[in-house]
C-alpha cells in the first residue's frame, strides 16, 4: 500500500510523498510564478480555466538542452506548470524558481511500473490538461501511463547522439521514442533536419511537428572585434560533443598572438582524460550562469559536436553577435546559417586534419575584420527572426491550446 503524506511549510510551499512502502518517494514545492511581459496566456476549452494546466515530463534535471528548454517553457509560456523529473539534479531548484511545481520521481529500471504508479498518482492529483514529455525515458514512461490527458513528445535531437553510449545502444532509444509515439497527439521535432530523419525512421509524418528552440535575448551590446580576445566553447564532456577536438583546437589557437584565452565551460565523464591544464592559455570552467556575458567578450564561439539537434549555446551566440564555427551535423546548419562557418567532420582517428580546419576558419575571423563584422550582424538577425524564446513559446502555447481543447480522458 502506497503511503502518502502531506505537511505544511513556510510561505504556503507545500510537500508532497508517496512511494510504494519506504521506496519510491517523490516531492515538490509550490512557490510564486514569476511574471513576464513575454509570457503567453491561455484559456483552456478543456476545463474553463483561465490558463491550461500543463505537466513536463522529463529523464534527468542536469544541465543540458532539454532541460533548459524546460525552464524556458516554464519561464515564457503563461500555464500552470508542474514538472515531473525521473532524477535530482541541479535544474530542479531551476525549475521551482521559475514558478513550477517539481516532482522528483526515482527511477527504477528494473521495476518501472513503481515510477509509472507513481506519475499515475501525480497526474490525478494535478489533473493537467496536457502532458508533454522530453527525453526517451520520460517519453517511454508517459507512453506506460496509459489513459491520460492529451500526450505531446518532443525528440531533441537525432538519436544518432546516443551511439557513443556502449551501454545502450541508440537503436534502442529511438524504438523507445517510436513506440512511445503510436499513443502520442503530437510528437515534436526542434529542427527541420531531425523532423526530415524521425519520418526516414517510421515517425508518423501526420503527427510531427517542427517547433524551434528558443533563448531569452541577453541584450545586444556591439563590442568591436579589437576588444575581443578569446575563443569559447561550452557544452558537455561527452563524446557527441567531442572537447578532445576541441582541445586541439585551442592548442593550435594559443599559438596566435591577438587570443589571450581559449575558454570551455561545461563538465562530464571525460574532464579528467582530456588533461586540459596542459595546453597553454586554455582555461576549464565547470559552469558560468551567465555565459553570454563571454560570449560577448569572445571573437567566435565554437560548436565540435558529432550529432546535435538545436543548439540553445549557438542560439545564445547569434543573440549576443557573435560569429560561430561550428560542426555541420545536425541542426547546426539550420540554426547558424551565415551567421559563421560550418565545416565538416572527419571520422574520430582524423581529429588532427579537423582541429587544423577549425583553427584556420577562427584565423580567418581573427584576421578578416569586415567578415567578422558581417558574420555578427547576420547572427543578431538570424536570432531575431527565428530563435526568440518568445517565438517558441507562442507556438507552444497554440499547441497546448488545440490540445487542451480536445478534452481530458478523466479528471
Amino acid at each position: 500500500m502506497a503511503k502518502r503524506m502531506y505537511g505544511l511549510r513556510a510561505a504556503g510551499e507545500r510537500i508532497f510523498y508517496a512511494g510504494c512502502g519506504d521506496r519510491g518517494t517523490y516531492r515538490t514545492s509550490r512557490r510564486s510564478r514569476r511574471g513576464g511581459t513575454a509570457a503567453m496566456t491561455m484559456r483552456s476549452a478543456a476545463s474553463g480555466d483561465e490558463r491550461v494546466r500543463l505537466c513536463l515530463l522529463i529523464g534527468s534535471a542536469d544541465f543540458g538542452g532539454a532541460e533548459r528548454h524546460i525552464e524556458h517553457i516554464v519561464r515564457y509560456v503563461d500555464a500552470e506548470h508542474v514538472v515531473v523529473a525521473l532524477a535530482e539534479g541541479p535544474m530542479v531548484e531551476a525549475w521551482r524558481e521559475a514558478g513550477a511545481r517539481v516532482y522528483v520521481v526515482p527511477e527504477s529500471f528494473r521495476l518501472p511500473f513503481r515510477s509509472v504508479h507513481s506519475v499515475r498518482r501525480i497526474i490525478k492529483e494535478e489533473k493537467p490538461d496536457v502532458i508533454h514529455s522530453h527525453t526517451p525515458k520520460a517519453n517511454l514512461l508517459g507512453a506506460w501511463l496509459g489513459a491520460v490527458p492529451p500526450r505531446m513528445m518532443t525528440i531533441h535531437g537525432s538519436h544518432r547522439q546516443f551511439e557513443a553510449n556502449r551501454a545502450i545502444p541508440a537503436a534502442w532509444y529511438r524504438w523507445a521514442d517510436l513506440w512511445a509515439s503510436r499513443g502520442a497527439r503530437l510528437v515534436i521535432a526542434v529542427c527541420e533536419r531531425d523532423r526530415e530523419e524521425l519520418i526516414e525512421n517510421g515517425f508518423p509524418a501526420d503527427r510531427l511537428e517542427t517547433v524551434n528552440n528558443g533563448v531569452p535575448d541577453p541584450g545586444f551590446e556591439e563590442i568591436p572585434l579589437e576588444e575581443r580576445r578569446s575563443v569559447l566553447w561550452v557544452g558537455r564532456f561527452t563524446e557527441e560533443k567531442d572537447p578532445e577536438l576541441m582541445r586541439e583546437v585551442a592548442r593550435l589557437c594559443a599559438e596566435h598572438p591577438r587570443i589571450e584565452e581559449v575558454v570551455m565551460v561545461g563538465s562530464g565523464p571525460l574532464v579528467e582524460e582530456l588533461d586540459l591544464g596542459s595546453i597553454p592559455k586554455l582555461r576549464w570552467l565547470e559552469s558560468h550562469s551567465k555565459p553570454e556575458e563571454l560570449m560577448r567578450r569572445a571573437v567566435v564561439v565554437v560548436n565540435t559536436s558529432r550529432s546535435e539537434g538545436a543548439s540553445l549555446t549557438l542560439m545564445s551566440a547569434l543573440a549576443c553577435g557573435t560569429p560561430i564555427v561550428a560542426s555541420a551535423v545536425g541542426g547546426n546548419p539550420e540554426t547558424v546559417g551565415e551567421a559563421g562557418r560550418l565545416l565538416p567532420l572527419r571520422d574520430p582517428a582524423e581529429r588532427a586534419g579537423d582541429a587544423a580546419v577549425f583553427a584556420e576558419a577562427i584565423k580567418m575571423f581573427l584576421e578578416d575584420e569586415t567578415a567578422w563584422r558581417e558574420a555578427s550582424c547576420r547572427a543578431r538577425g538570424r536570432y531575431e527572426s527565428r530563435f526568440r524564446v518568445e517565438m517558441m513559446a507562442r507556438r507552444l502555447s497554440d499547441l497546448y491550446f488545440e490540445q487542451a481543447r480536445r478534452g481530458r480522458v478523466f479528471r
